[in-house]
Parts: structure tokens; C-alpha cells; sequence
């Protein structure tokens, strides 16, 4: 007990210690990043700075130049008065002071005041240059000017001037008028380091050089015109400074100056607050994760019956489908029958049809009895005599059929003596083998192969056991999925019934009536490749009074044959102007009857067998061609609901405008508005009148 006792207690530790471990790197990482994002700020700051000056500096410039252009026809002193008004407008927007010079630097400014511009620079080199921005020398500048702006005017008399404008350092400050954190700290200076403007009133020093420590590399970037941003020790504090050279003046640099203090304190309190967040959002999931669990424990019964209840109502919904599509084709073929006593071949398809299919819809429902009657223990064995030959000729026929019409090759192998009567339940047997060889070439491709192999085992004197072996080289199943098909109410994935169709008891039923044999089923599968059934059941072998009834019943057996009448197609092209219907289903017996009902209305009809060969169709016929479409909504490749969606989506006129009716075995409410938002005009739910087909699609008709 102390041994599991220590062992716990040393796993709680190192969790905590992988969780402090966790939290130092996060906090690190976190630091880290927050002092990045301050530097990027600073420089972000140092650069909005640089722009606002000289994007101000650049339009001033401009109405200099504007201004300039206006006096081209003027003459500075026989135009005066009308030069100063202008002037003083000029002055009043951009806050810069302003004069007008001639050629040998003689002028006045806005006041009229005479002014001698050869004291302050050299107006000859001015002229040469036409344009420009120059920094004021401090030994004679004008009216306490920092940078010069000027531009060159020529008058129609080839007479030369200069307007030139000036800021002072009022000037600047009013101009520059941005927004700053209040420990930061923006100067502009020139590259011997020394304070041309401080943006704001917090300057301790003169010159830059002298406030940093260590400043040759920062003096020596800044002589070649270079921009950084480094951590400098500034006496006994450490300081960020950016710098980055003005665009219109070479000499002078904007630096932003920030305490290494302050971003330390700024990190912090973005590390505490989000360690706060943190810490709420773990108590937060700790609460929340409690009641989940709590609440996962309280309604586990729960869950599970809704898990089962909606699986039930999955499978009575595929069931629904199953009845009411050959109910369907039974009322179709009694409606044509019903039309066609006077045409006796006809007449005797139409009875041969609804024959075969009452017997398909029988064995549905059969279905559904026996996995209900399964489940409850109810259902019970038939014992006769039978030869297991006989069985498997009338596998191999039933099988064959179906195999046929995918061109699917079935290979039987017998091995030991199938030809000994037997006792047991050959009606049950045959649904067996039937199902798993169905199963094998329903999910089958084309040109597949089948293998059915039946072997003998005498392991009484009285009894034989039958092994049977069913291997395609289908699809396969998935590793996962080998044990589920055998449940009730699942399949191997959820698109197998929409894909492959059927019910998906088959294997449920098989496994049931085998267990009731007291046989077993096992399956082995490689997915993609092919899939293998094992069916062990062993049989009495029959006695003399069971041989003897055997023999009676042999004798009395009598084999049934019907021919099939074939319906010759249509010819569409004697059909005359009429309307134009595509009819999409995937049974076949459900085409013939609606095509014939169709027609015998007056319609012509196009046909296609899932939804995927109903959307080509429709793309590529003609403009308005058809004027309706019937869609049945559970067909393998794609759905109806799918298909309509699709086509609703083509780049066709017509695409949202052609009549779609849903007619699906799906007749719930929910199947309905299923219909409805995927773009269908109405729902018609199987089986189908053929009036009340023909009164709906009138109805649509009128509504054009």
C-alpha cells in the first residue's frame, strides 16, 4: 500500500513539475514576444513621426511651388500690394513665415518689410537649384528660422525671383502634432547629435552623443545616413533608441528615446494579465470538465437508448423505402393492367410483374418478421428432408441472375457427398447462401468473380457438417467494421445503403438462423481487395420414414415456368409536341410502370437510373427541353436530394426554373422538408397514383 502510495505521490510531482516546466517556457516565450511587439511599436511610432514631417514639409512645398506659378506674370515691385495679399493667405493656411527676392537677393516679406536675403544664404546657388529645402545656418538665420523652403520664379520680362518661406521652431511644433506615450521621448537632431527640435518639452541633454554611453556606432551609422533601433546605457539607465534619417533634409535625424524600464514594465503586466486569463480559463475547465463527466455518468442510460432509438429510426425509415418502392410498382402495374383488358399480352405482363414483385415485397416483410421474431426469441425452425444438391442448384439459379447483370462468374466447388438426405431447415438454408452469395456480388465490380465452396465432414454416424465458403473480390470491409455488419440495425458504413441499396438485415438474419441451427458465421476480409464468409452447420442424416417422405414430396413437385412479354421502346419521335419528362429511379420494374403510365397520359419520357445520370442528362440537352422532373430520392451513385441540389446549381436559364417532384417510398414529414430545401417543386410518397401524379403536374404546368 506505501509502495503505491509513494508511486502516486512521485506521479504528482512530476506532473507538477512538467506543468511549472510548461508555464516557465510559456511565460519566457510570452515575455519574449511582448518585448518584440515594444520594439516594433517604437519603431512603428518612429516612422509615423518621420512621415508626418516630411509628408507636411512636401505639401507646403507644393503651395510654394502653386504660389510661385501665380506670379510668373508679376513684377515684385510694380505688383506689391497684390504679391503681399497673396502672401499673407499663403501664411495664414500652412504657418510658415514668407518673402519674395529678385535675382541679387533684394526683397520683401509679407509685412513689406525690406529684406537683404544674401546675409542668410546664397541666393545665386538658390537660383541654380530652382527648388528646394535647406537647414538655416545658426550664426545668421532669419527671424530665428530652422530649414528654409524655396522655390525659383521667372516673370514674362525673364526676370528671376526666389519665394521663399521659412519655419521657426513654433512653426515646427504647431505643425507636428501627433500623438506620444508619455515616457517616450521624440527629438529631431542633426548628425553631430546635437537637439534641432524636441517634439516634446521632456529633452535632459544637448547633444545625443554626449547622453549615450557608448555612441561611436551609433555616431557612425548616423553619418552615413543609416536607420536602427538598439538598447543603449544612457548613464546608469538603459535606453531604446530608434533613429531614421528625415527624406527632404540630409542633416537632420528623427529619434524616438524610450526607457528599457518602461517596456519592462508594460511586459510585465501583459505576462501577469495573461497569466490571470489563464489561470480563470484552467478553473474554468476544470468546472467544466467535472460536469461533463458528472453529467456523462448521470445520463449514460440515456444516451445509450437515444443512440438506440435513433438507430431504430434509421432502420424503419431504410424499411419504409424497401415496402413502398414495390408497392409502388405493384399499383403502377395494376393501373396499366387495369388499362390494357383488351390487350391480352399486356395484361398477362402486367399479372406476371406484379406477381414477381408481390413476391419480392413479401420477402421484405418477411424480413423484417424474422428480425423482429429473432430478437425475441420467437422464431422456430422448419425440419424436413432435403438433398443439400437440390439446395445448391437452386442457389446457384437464384444467384446467377443476379450475377448475370453485372456479368459476375460464379464458381462452385463441391467436395465430399452433398447427394445424402438430410434433416433440417433447407428453406432457411437457401436464404443463407442466397444472401451471402447477393451480399458477394453486390459489392462486386463488373467482370467480378465469386467463389462458393461447399465441403463435407462426417463427424457422426448419423450426422454430417456442411462447410460452405463464399469469397468475392469486392470491396471489402474495413478491419472495424467485421464484427458490426452482423448487428441489427447497422451496416458497415452509412453510405452502403444509399449506395448499394438493400435493407442491410441480410447478414443480421443470416447469423441469427445460423445460431439457431447451432452453426457459427465468421468473416475475413482485406479492404478494397475481397471478403470471405465461413458458415459451419452440421445436419442429421435422414431415417427411413423421413427418406419415404422425402421421396413422396419429390414425386409430387411440379416446376412452374412463365415467359416475360418485352415492351418495344418508344418512339419519341411520333410522339408530336408534347411535354417532356425526365424520370430518374434506379428500379427498373418502377421505369417500365411509370413510363408506360406517362405515356399512356400523353407525356414523352427520358429515363436514367440514378441521380448521377440525371444531372448529365439534363446538362446536356437542349435549353427548356424538359419541362419536368421526377426524381426518386434513395438511388445509389448520388440521391435525388443530391441530384437536384446539383442541378439546381447549373449555369443553365433553366436550371432553376424546370418542375422537380420527388417521388420517394420516404413519406415522413421530415423527408418532406428534406425535399423542400434541397430544391424540389413538390413530394409525391409511394406508392403512386397516376391521376394524382397527372392532376400535380397540371398544376405545376398552370403556374408557368
Amino acid at each position: 500500500m506505501r509502495g503505491n502510495q509513494k508511486v502516486r505521490y512521485g506521479c504528482i510531482i512530476v506532473m507538477i513539475g512538467i506543468l511549472l516546466g510548461t508555464a516557465i517556457v510559456a511565460i519566457n516565450g510570452i515575455y519574449g514576444s511582448a518585448t518584440d511587439r515594444q520594439y516594433v511599436g517604437i519603431e512603428h511610432m518612429t516612422q509615423n513621426s518621420r512621415n508626418h514631417l516630411t509628408d507636411t514639409l512636401t505639401y507646403n512645398m507644393t503651395l510654394l511651388n502653386l504660389l510661385g506659378n501665380d506670379y510668373n506674370n508679376k513684377d515684385i515691385n510694380i505688383n506689391k500690394d497684390e504679391i503681399q495679399t497673396k502672401m499673407e493667405v499663403f501664411i495664414h493656411e500652412t504657418g510658415m513665415s514668407l518673402c519674395i527676392v529678385d535675382e541679387y537677393g533684394m526683397g520683401y516679406d509679407y509685412k513689406g518689410t525690406q529684406i537683404d536675403f544674401n546675409k542668410y544664404a546664397s541666393v545665386s546657388d538658390l537660383l541654380a537649384k530652382k527648388e528646394g529645402i535647406i537647414q538655416s545656418e545658426k550664426s545668421s538665420n532669419l527671424d530665428d528660422a530652422e530649414i528654409y523652403t524655396y522655390t525659383s520664379v521667372t516673370n514674362e520680362n525673364n526676370q528671376n525671383y526666389l519665394l521663399i518661406g521659412w519655419y521657426t521652431k513654433n512653426n515646427l511644433n504647431d505643425m507636428y502634432d501627433i500623438d506620444i506615450q508619455s515616457d517616450w521621448n521624440i527629438y529631431i537632431v542633426n548628425q553631430d547629435g546635437n537637439i534641432i527640435l524636441p517634439i516634446n518639452d521632456s529633452n535632459k541633454w544637448g547633444n545625443l552623443f554626449d547622453y549615450v554611453n557608448d555612441d561611436k556606432n551609433l555616431r557612425a551609422s548616423m553619418r552615413v545616413g543609416e536607420s536602427g533601433i538598439k538598447l543603449y546605457l544612457c548613464g546608469s539607465e538603459e535606453n531604446i533608441i530608434c533613429f531614421k534619417p528625415l527624406k527632404k533634409i540630409n542633416d537632420w535625424y528623427i529619434v524616438t528615446i524610450v526607457p528599457q524600464s518602461s517596456i519592462n514594465q508594460k511586459s510585465n503586466t501583459i505576462i501577469f494579465n495573461v497569466l490571470i486569463l489563464c489561470g480563470c480559463f484552467c478553473i474554468s475547465m476544470f468546472i467544466v470538465i467535472y460536469y461533463i463527466i458528472k453529467l456523462i455518468k448521470d445520463n449514460a442510460a440515456l444516451i445509450i437508448k437515444d443512440e438506440s432509438n435513433a438507430l431504430r429510426s434509421k432502420f424503419w425509415s431504410q424499411m419504409s423505402h424497401e415496402i413502398r418502392t414495390p408497392m409502388n410498382a405493384i399499383v403502377g402495374l395494376a393501373e396499366i393492367a387495369k388499362y390494357s383488358i383488351d390487350d391480352k399480352s399486356k395484361l398477362e405482363e402486367c399479372l406476371f410483374n406484379i406477381d414477381n414483385t408481390s413476391e419480392y415485397l413479401l420477402a421484405v416483410v418477411n424480413d423484417i418478421l424474422d428480425v423482429s421474431k429473432l430478437e425475441s426469441n420467437k422464431i422456430e425452425l422448419s425440419i424436413e428432408p432435403f438433398k443439400m444438391s437440390e439446395i445448391i442448384d437452386i442457389v446457384k439459379t437464384i444467384s446467377s441472375s443476379n450475377a448475370n447483370f453485372k456479368n459476375i462468374k460464379i464458381c462452385i466447388i463441391k467436395s465430399g457427398n452433398v447427394d445424402q438426405i438430410i434433416c433440417g431447415d433447407q428453406h432457411k438454408l437457401k436464404q443463407i447462401l442466397v444472401n451471402l452469395i447477393s451480399n458477394a456480388a453486390k459489392f462486386s465490380d463488373v467482370n467480378g468473380k465469386i467463389r462458393f465452396c461447399i465441403k463435407t465432414e462426417n463427424i457422426e454416424e448419423n450426422r454430417v457438417k456442411f462447410l460452405f465458403e463464399v469469397t468475392d473480390n469486392g470491396i471489402g470491409i474495413k478491419k472495424e467494421n467485421l464484427e458490426k455488419i452482423f448487428e441489427p440495425f447497422e451496416q458497415a458504413d452509412n453510405n452502403v445503403s444509399s449506395i448499394y441499396g438493400g435493407s442491410g438485415l441480410g447478414l443480421t438474419i443470416c447469423k441469427g438462423y445460423i445460431k439457431l441451427m447451432n452453426g457459427k458465421i465468421t468473416v475475413d476480409s482485406e479492404f478494397g481487395k475481397r471478403t470471405s464468409f465461413y458458415v459451419e452447420v452440421d445436419f442429421p442424416l435422414a431415417n427411413d420414414s423421413e427418406k419415404e417422405i422425402y421421396a413422396v414430396r419429390t414425386k409430387s413437385a411440379k416446376a412452374d415456368s412463365v415467359s416475360i412479354t418485352q415492351i418495344p421502346p418508344t418512339d419519341y419521335a411520333t410522339l408530336g409536341n408534347k411535354r417532356l419528362i425526365l424520370l430518374a429511379d434506379d428500379n427498373a420494374m418502377n421505369l417500365e410502370v411509370m413510363t408506360t403510365m406517362l405515356e399512356f397520359y400523353g407525356y414523352k419520357v427520358v429515363t436514367a437510373h440514378n441521380g448521377q445520370e440525371a444531372i448529365d442528362i439534363f446538362d446536356n440537352s437542349a435549353m427548356f427541353q424538359f419541362d419536368a422532373i421526377l426524381m426518386d430520392v434513395q438511388m445509389p451513385i448520388k440521391n435525388g436530394l443530391d441530384a437536384t441540389v446539383e442541378i439546381r446549381a447549373l449555369n443553365r436559364i433553366d436550371a432553376l426554373k424546370v418542375k422537380i417532384i420527388a417521388l420517394t417510398a420516404n413519406a415522413f414529414k421530415e423527408d418532406r422538408d428534406l425535399a423542400q430545401r434541397a430544391g424540389m417543386n413538390m413530394h409525391i410518397s409511394k406508392p403512386i397514383r397516376m391521376k394524382e401524379l397527372k392532376d400535380k403536374l397540371d398544376e405545376l404546368f398552370l403556374e408557368e
